[in-house]
């Protein structure tokens, strides 16, 4: 019987704070699947010099800017009233997410390690609830982490305010695992990830649709296998049961004469992520990594914000289920 090697881990993390972790921001990244938005200004606002209609007898164009900044002044109260509201229950609903989580935990806890009773003997469950490494895209955007024991956590918030700009974050949980056989497996992977927070996009209102007046958010969570024994690691095919969304916000006012439009709320639930037949070398090495990835776009007439750093807003990796199946 071969012998397996424990991985070195210090070695592993040096990678994934360097090359090998920009390539795989790089490749999460590209699967955002964000269309490009292609503008003709010069064009437009031409346009809009010989089709813009004449107002009305009295009316000045003062006028028309006084209601619409009286428009947007309301749409920000209320923007403000939500979000006060949301940090405020902020703590309530970490309480709850967390007894959600400790309550799969202690089910998973029981099993793991032993073979099910109605399964075949092959079978064992191998519970992961401690990340070997908390990290982000940009660094910066880090702005607390900890892990502990089945309920690690890490708090990061972005925002964008009338730029047109595509921004964004990335806030990354890492747990190691090594196929504990001299002979190829094949396992099953179950992540667990928890969102805590509140995302809001803003368009402004306006006279002309030449305006850029738009803003989008979105937050995925995704689980990525990276095949440690080749290098650079490399990942299995695609599943659609490793990612999903937990918010889509979109707002667009750059018609002729729009009022201004808000959207948004809290996140708040938890999520289950899963690969299934992944084959493993022997001894082989596998990084999973549990990944929060917030994207937002806003024009100069729109602004945009995902929160998960205020009061007691995070997300969330409290455990990796691997269950070996041959």
């Amino acid at each position: 019987m071969s012998k397996i090697h424990s991985p070195n881990v210090e070695q592993i993390k040096k990678e994934l704070i360097g090359e090998v972790g920009t390539y795989l921001d790089q490749l999460s990244a590209a699967q955002s699947d964000v269309a490009d938005h292609y503008r003709t200004p010069d064009t437009r606002h031409a346009a809009v010099d010989l089709m813009a209609p004449p107002l009305k007898d009295g009316v000045t164009v003062e006028d028309v800017a006084a209601l619409l900044a009286k428009d947007n002044a309301t749409l920000t109260a209320e923007l403000e009233k939500s979000k006060a509201a949301a940090v405020k229950n902020s703590a309530a609903a970490k309480d709850v997410l967390n007894a959600q989580a400790a309550h799969r935990l202690e089910g998973l806890q029981a099993v793991a390690g032993r073979a099910l009773p109605a399964a075949p003997a092959a079978l064992q469950l191998q519970l992961l609830n401690k990340p070997f490494l908390i990290w982000a895209n940009p660094p910066s955007s880090l702005e607390e982490s900890e892990i502990v024991p089945s309920n690690s956590w890490a708090k990061g918030r972005m925002r964008s305010d009338h730029r047109h700009v595509i921004v964004g974050f990335q806030i990354s949980f890492y747990y190691l695992w090594t196929n504990p056989r001299d002979t190829y497996l094949l396992a099953d992977v179950h992540a667990y990830l928890t969102f805590n927070g509140y995302a809001f996009v803003t368009a402004d209102s306006g006279f002309f649709p030449n305006e850029q007046r738009y803003a989008k958010a979105r937050v995925t969570g995704s689980l990525f296998i990276l095949e440690w024994w080749n290098q650079p690691p490399t990942s299995p095919p695609g599943q659609a049961s490793q990612q999903i969304t937990a918010a889509n916000l979109s707002v667009d006012t750059s018609g002729w004469d729009n009022p201004g439009a808000i959207g948004g709320g809290r996140i708040f639930r938890g999520y289950d992520l899963s690969y299934t037949q992944l084959i493993a070398p022997p001894g082989g090495t596998v990084v999973f990594r549990v990944l929060v990835n917030v994207f937002i776009e806003t024009g100069t007439g729109g602004s945009a914000e995902v929160d998960f750093a205020s009061g007691d807003f995070q997300v969330g990796s409290p455990a990796i289920l691997v269950q070996i199946l041959s």
